[in-house]
């Protein structure tokens, strides 16, 4: 590969500013995803394994793989040609000419073994995205409001982000894979509602659990999530859960079920509407104007409406807040602030 290809796609991707969405995972998921993509032009092919027909889709699909190697080794300050150059030295220590010559057998076991750990790969990845899936899905319908801390406005979640990372993951981790159930997550007006498969392992029991007892039933996969930092000790997710929600000034997480499957609810809306501002993601009534503090004056009759909504529900969004006074989406930006 040319220094002038190189630069080239360099250059694309500063004229559009994209380096700032650059990291080495990211980029290390993309190309593995691109790779697949190529692999998918021999889907169906049968005994046709050269595809001559789809010969500009496969080079197609082998630019977006080389595209995101140059992007990847840009950003990890690697030099293409040193990199390559090294692993064809190493690859000609390990696979000597008068031992690897016209042979393919001693690849077999390498080959098995790195399927595997492509097979692990793809499968993390695909609860990665589960996970994070399910998390965004559950921002996206409670109530962001705001707290003033100091001189600093900070944004705040009404049931603390960590909680429901925190449910999320533990729920895909201690879930039963042999039942054909699905995890389930479900905002009510009420409450965020998680449902996990499967009764509770044998000497497993609800209070145990709150105690900080970890029975893990899928151990591998819980190894392979402490290894991606999901998980920190065993046996510390649930009383973690449990503190921080009520940190919120939210009621203890409500544990129902065991024998068929595990749901947990966590109640939105506050118990006494006070919360401790220097706990970890403390959620509060949003002011107002997220730019002014709770107990600022209303300044006109449709601030007035939406203080009153506020004061009498957890929080308003810009949905509700339009609903509300009968105006558009911008107007009623400019008044949340």
């Amino acid at each position: 590969m040319t220094k002038e290809t190189i630069e080239q796609v360099l250059k694309f991707r500063d004229e559009r500013n994209w380096k700032q969405f650059h990291n080495p995972k990211d980029l290390a998921i993309s190309i593995c995803l691109e790779a697949a993509e190529l692999l998918e032009v021999f889907q169906w092919s049968a005994d046709e394994v050269w595809c001559e027909e789809k010969k500009d889709k496969i080079g197609e699909e082998l630019a977006d793989v080389l595209n995101y190697c140059i992007l990847m080794a840009d950003t990890c300050g690697l030099d293409m040609d040193e990199i390559i150059q090294e692993k064809v030295r190493k690859n000609a220590e390990k696979y000597p000419v008068e031992k690897a010559y016209g042979h393919k057998k001693i690849y077999r076991a390498g080959r098995i073994i790195r399927g595997c750990y492509i097979l692990i790969f793809w499968i993390l990845i695909i609860f990665w995205e589960q996970i994070d899936e399910a998390f965004q899905f559950v921002l996206r319908n409670i109530h962001l409001g705001a707290a003033i801390v100091g001189i600093y406005r900070q944004d705040v979640y009404e049931i603390p982000p960590d909680a429901i990372r925190e449910l999320i993951i533990n729920a895909m981790v201690h879930r039963s894979y042999l039942d054909h159930g699905t995890i389930q997550v479900a905002v009510y007006d009420n409450r965020l509602e998680i449902t996990s498969p499967g009764k509770l392992p044998m000497g497993q029991t609800m209070e145990r659990m709150k105690e900080g007892y970890s029975k893990i039933r899928n151990e591998a996969l819980a190894h392979a999530f402490a290894y991606m930092n999901l998980i920190e000790h065993w046996g510390s997710g649930i009383p973690r859960i449990i503190d921080k929600v009520k940190a919120a000034g939210l009621r203890e997480p409500e544990f129902i079920g065991g024998e068929v499957d595990l749901r947990i609810n966590i109640y939105r809306g506050q118990i006494d509407g006070t919360v401790d501002l220097n706990a970890p993601n403390t959620a509060v009534k949003p002011p107002l104007n997220r730019r002014e503090t709770a107990d600022k004056v209303p300044a006109n009759e449709q601030e007035q409406q939406i203080y009153k909504y506020v004061s009498e529900n957890v929080g308003i969004t810009t949905a509700q807040a339009m609903k509300l006074l009968g105006i558009k989406q911008r107007r009623t930006r400019e008044i949340l602030g």
